[in-house]
């Protein structure tokens, strides 16, 4: 199949690396660190259990993609047009996957008659550099429409530790991936990991603040949560709630799971707060629901941009009192 990635940061990356070494004609746009560099490149994909060297990625102009797949952050669709997308995709039997986002970031991008899905990467990727790319979560999903094509596409990937996960509805399930990401934020603060962050009791306890609000504010306005088989805010709520001595252990377990929002603050941005935390926030305030720990944490991301960032939980949360 050929297949073009819009947007190769890590989770593109991965995705498309991937697939290219299941030998699909896979090619590569819109990254500012690579357009420069014409011609077939290599990539280096490290994943927990062993590193894979992909020959021959290309980034040069080739023919129309049968599958497109836009792995972008939330706050880069507004890039995206239907005449840039529709000139990626052929007309005639072409699938667009949009990775990680809603049906409002893509409502005014589809191209018009050109099949589509939302599919949510349920996984940590780091993007070492350009070319290197590591899967940091040994236990990793694609959650998906139940379709056939889809399903057998993402099998692919099961040699790889990643398995298929197809639901009835793929909104629910984007729900809640969103509210997981609200934690984003904090973690991102604090230059770590989220288990290390929940490691503390003042990481769990804002941790608790932060998903119940989203959670809340979802429940108030009618939005369906769907259960997801990892990273499920409802689920972690209940086991930071039941059991949070659990988490103090993880201190010290070898982690590098960063999140795109720290990646961003190191790349002197804020963009994707503004489509996770600060669109709560407006959520909540339709809703009838006070976001006031997600509004606090906004609020003092200025100090983290100018000064840098807070040591641990526990001064981020006595910052945030």
């Amino acid at each position: 199949m050929k297949i073009t990635v819009i947007g190769p940061g890590a989770i593109g990356s991965l995705i498309g690396g991937l697939f290219h070494f299941k030998n699909h004609d896979v090619s590569f746009r819109f990254n500012p660190e690579t357009e420069d560099k014409r011609g077939d490149r290599y990539m280096r994909i490290i994943l927990p259990d062993r590193w894979l060297k992909i020959d021959r990625i290309s980034t040069s102009p080739s023919d129309k993609a049968e599958m497109l797949i836009v792995a972008l952050g939330r706050s880069q669709y507004g890039s995206l047009s239907k005449e840039m997308l529709r000139k990626y995709i052929q007309e005639d039997k072409g699938e667009i996957l949009f990775f990680n986002c809603s049906t409002e970031d893509i409502a005014n991008i589809i191209p018009d008659s050109t099949p589509y899905s939302i599919v949510l990467s349920l996984m940590s990727a780091v993007m070492l550099q350009p070319q290197d790319v590591e899967l940091t979560t040994p236990d990793s999903y694609i959650v998906h429409d139940k379709n056939k094509n889809l399903k057998k596409l993402f099998l692919q990937l099961k040699d790889f530790g990643i398995k298929s996960y197809p639901v009835d509805d793929i909104g629910p399930y984007a729900n809640s991936h969103f509210i997981y990401q609200l934690l984003f934020l904090p973690v991102a603060m604090c230059n770590t990991t989220l288990d290390y962050f929940l490691s503390f009791k003042e990481g769990r306890d804002l941790a608790l603040r932060v998903l119940g609000e989203g959670i809340k504010t979802f429940t108030k306005s009618e939005k369906q949560l769907g259960k997801l088989p990892i990273m499920d805010p409802v689920d972690l709520v209940m086991k930071l709630e039941k059991k949070p001595e659990k988490f103090e252990q993880l201190r010290f377990k070898e982690d590098r799971s960063y999140n795109p929002i720290l990646r961003s603050f190191l790349r002197d941005k804020k963009n994707e707060v503004k489509e996770l935390n600060g669109k709560l926030i407006t959520m909540a305030k339709n809703a009838g629901v006070d976001a006031l720990w997600n509004w606090k944490l906004c609020q003092k991301l200025q100090k983290v941009m100018k000064f840098g960032f807070f040591t641990n939980p526990r001064e981020l949360l006595n910052g945030l009192d």
